[in-house]
């Protein structure tokens, strides 16, 4: 706009076939229900849940080189661990893996923004917190790891390594850092073999492993797990090793894990199930990782291009909720935050006045908002929750 010499990116140089050009020109023009069409003589409707089994037939009777040239792509993570287990049944079936069986408990790393970590409810019960900064106010050291046992409205409870509980509470993070203050994971249950493609899921920078490279298991003994890098680095991963339980099986990645990836060949699992993550965004990204032929896999045609058209899934920033929505914008100094609030609900269709609780609790809050200037300021965030 102001005249600086300006090169535009608007050719698509991955995409090398018919039906994934159809596709990648479909959806620059934001035109989901024409990338569907572009699909359908390679779309595979699998009900009653069956997607990750069809899913995992279809990659495993592939040669090991078009193998290693597909990838298997889902949404969530939920869709990726049944493509894996079943991916993984497939070739155990054709023998191509090891037939002792290692069972490992393994830590699925659950996505949270800076800010969500701040949040209480991404602290549910049995999930995992790893803390990579010293918290020395709160008297948590980095590296320390603690189970929830429980949360109220601002502290969450860990049972920590050492047996002791430990309050943590979230809204005291600083929102300045330039790196994740915690990592919160889910423990889940795995089974590994001679042969089985692998991903970490967390860095260990002195070994070179870094999270979602990938990897394959060589040998499994009584004296701990032998991986291959991608570089063919051999690792030796002995009983008790942290990174035993960071890593995952990786016939299947989800899409946001891919952005950066190419492959000749993919197989998109998709389910109404995860109707949430079946985004325009999260369909683009998954569709453009394709140079050659794609595969569609889903239990529910209609309803799964109806969500991803309907839901762009894009964020949206203070910036541009002000520029698009003047509505919401604050109108003038005498505004109290009470009218505002009222306003913005009536703006977003919401009538705070209907219910009681809900009324004298938005009137509490908004009495502590008013006092943020007061003594007490520190447990302004904690009180005035914007999100309910």
């Amino acid at each position: 706009a102001r005249g600086t010499p300006t090169s535009l990116v608007n050719e698509n140089l991955r995409a090398g076939s018919p039906q994934m050009k159809a596709v990648v020109a479909a959806l620059e023009q934001r035109d989901v229900a024409g990338a569907f069409a572009a699909l359908k003589e390679r779309t595979i409707t699998a009900e009653g849940g069956k997607g990750p089994e069809v899913a995992a037939m279809l990659f495993a009777s592939r040669s090991p080189e078009q193998r290693e040239a597909t990838l298997l792509l889902t949404a969530g993570r939920a869709m990726r661990s049944a493509a894996n287990l079943a991916v993984q049944s497939e070739l155990r079936s054709y023998g191509e893996l090891g037939k002792q069986r290692l069972a490992i408990t393994v830590l699925d790393r659950v996505t949270i923004t800076k800010e969500g970590a701040r949040q209480v409810r991404a602290y549910q019960d049995g999930r995992v917190v790893e803390f990579a900064s010293n918290l020395r106010v709160q008297g948590i050291a980095r590296g320390e790891r603690g189970v929830v046992t429980g949360a109220d409205e601002c502290r969450v409870r860990l049972l920590m390594g050492d047996g002791r509980t430990q309050i943590f509470e979230p809204h005291r993070l600083a929102r300045n850092l330039s790196h994740d203050a915690v990592a919160v994971f889910e423990e889940k249950q795995i089974g590994i073999h001679e042969r089985d493609r692998i991903r970490w899921t967390a860095n260990d920078h002195e070994r070179g492993l870094m999270n979602g490279m990938l990897a394959r298991v060589e040998a499994i003994g009584k004296d701990g797990v032998t991986i291959s890098t991608q570089h063919g680095e051999l690792i030796d991963l002995k009983p008790g090793d942290t990174m035993l339980e960071k890593l995952d099986l990786a016939y299947a990645v989800n899409v946001h894990v891919a952005q950066g990836m190419t492959a000749q060949d993919g197989i998109l699992l998709m389910s109404e199930r995860e109707s949430r993550l079946n985004t325009t965004r999260s369909f683009l990204v998954a569709a453009t990782r394709i140079a050659g032929e794609a595969t569609l896999i889903l239990d529910n045609a209609g309803r799964i291009e109806r969500g991803v058209t309907r839901n762009a899934g894009d964020k949206t920033s203070a910036h541009e909720i002000a520029v698009d929505r003047p509505d919401l914008a604050a109108k003038d100094s005498d505004e109290t935050p009470l009218g505002r609030l009222d306003r913005i609900a009536s703006a977003l269709g919401f009538d705070l006045s209907k219910n009681d609780q809900v009324r004298e609790e938005r009137e509490l809050k908004l009495e502590r908002l008013l006092e943020r200037d007061a003594p007490g300021r520190g447990d302004y965030d904690r009180d005035f929750d914007f999100s309910r």
